[in-house]
C-alpha cells in the first residue's frame, strides 16, 4: 500500500548518535543544518516492488479516497474530492474506475508520483532557496524501457543502482 514520502527522525530517547533529532523542515527553519550542496532524486519506477502486493491496488480499488494524499486534506466524498478522484484516473488509468492487471505500468507510475515525487518536490521546493540543489529524475525509457526490462529479483532489487551509474557520468548544474 502506498506511503507517503516522510523522513525518520531519531527517537528522542536514543542513546545512539542523533543524526536527524526534528523534523527537517524545523531544522532549516532554525538554521540547524550544515549548508552542503543536496543531491535528491528518483527513477520513474521507485515503486515497482508495489506489483508484488496486489493487496494494495484491490484496497485502491475498494476505496477511491486513497488515491489523494492524506497531506492534502481533501474532505471524503466531496465534490473536490470526485473531481481529484476522477482526474488521477483519466491521468493514469485511461479513466477506468478499476485498476486492473493490465494497469500494472500505469499503477507503478501512480504509485512513483504519490509515494515518492509529491513529498520530494515539496522538500526541493523547500531547500534550494537555502542551499546548492540536485535534483533528478531517472527515466527508463529506451533500452531501460519497462516492456524490455525482465521481472527478475536480481531487477527489483538494483533498479536504484542502475542509475547511479548515470549520476556518476553525467554533469548536473545546481537548480537555481
Amino acid at each position: 500500500v502506498p506511503r507517503s514520502f516522510v523522513p525518520s527522525i531519531d527517537a528522542e530517547d536514543s542513546e545512539e548518535i542523533k543524526l536527524l533529532p526534528h523534523h527537517p523542515d524545523i531544522l532549516v527553519r532554525n538554521g540547524s543544518f550544515n549548508s552542503v550542496p543536496l543531491m535528491i532524486g528518483f527513477n520513474n519506477m521507485d515503486s515497482m516492488t508495489n506489483m508484488l502486493f496486489p493487496n494494495g491496488r484491490d484496497r485502491f480499488n475498494a476505496d477511491p479516497h486513497l488515491l489523494i494524499p492524506d497531506a492534502w486534506k481533501i474532505e471524503r466524498n466531496s465534490a473536490e474530492a470526485r473531481e481529484i478522484i476522477d482526474g488521477f484516473r483519466r491521468v493514469y488509468f485511461n479513466g477506468s474506475e478499476i485498476i486492473n492487471d493490465e494497469m500494472m505500468w500505469q499503477w507503478t507510475e501512480f504509485c512513483t508520483d504519490r509515494e515518492i515525487v509529491f513529498g520530494m518536490s515539496k522538500f526541493v521546493d523547500f531547500h534550494y532557496k537555502k542551499q546548492s540543489t540536485y535534483y533528478y529524475r531517472f527515466s527508463y525509457s529506451g533500452a531501460f524501457s519497462f516492456t524490455q526490462v525482465s521481472f527478475s529479483i536480481f531487477f527489483l532489487l538494483s533498479y536504484h543502482l542502475i542509475n547511479l551509474v548515470f549520476l556518476a557520468i553525467f554533469q548536473f548544474d545546481a537548480i537555481s
